[in-house]
């Protein structure tokens, strides 16, 4: 982004430290790591990820499904968390649990107007956003 001129620094817009990379904007930079823990229990407290389970950056970043039960919902909302990291990046602020439940709320709501399908992924999310 700094070589086509879209950006002015080349240091990560969240931590200012490292260089801005993929890896590192989603998945090592601190605020992002910090992001993607809150984000794991909040999994859990929706009982969609096992407690005790490490939540891998290869299942984060797309690199791979998960396997479990509710996979749907997992690669869903991660799917959705380095959308929302993306937005975070553009306003210059660092990514937040609770801002990005607002985001997945909003989603479904327009999901749910739109198409009555696609309701069943939301069910073990439902009473958690």
């Amino acid at each position: 982004m700094k070589k086509i001129g879209l950006i002015e620094s080349e240091k990560c817009t969240f931590c200012e430290r490292e260089t801005e990379k993929l890896a590192h904007s989603f998945w090592a930079c601190p605020k992002t790591q910090n992001f993607w823990t809150n984000f794991k229990v909040w999994l859990q407290s929706c009982q969609v990820f096992a407690k005790g389970t490490p939540l891998e950056p290869d299942i984060v970043l797309g690199l791979r499904r998960d396997s479990s039960k509710h996979k749907i919902q997992i690669d869903f909302c991660c799917l959705i968390g380095k959308y929302y990291i993306c937005l975070c990046r553009q306003k210059k602020c660092s990514p937040k649990l609770n801002d990005f439940l607002l985001h997945l709320k909003h989603i479904y709501e327009m999901e749910k107007k739109s198409t009555r399908i696609a309701v069943k992924k939301w069910e073990p999310l439902l009473p958690h956003l």
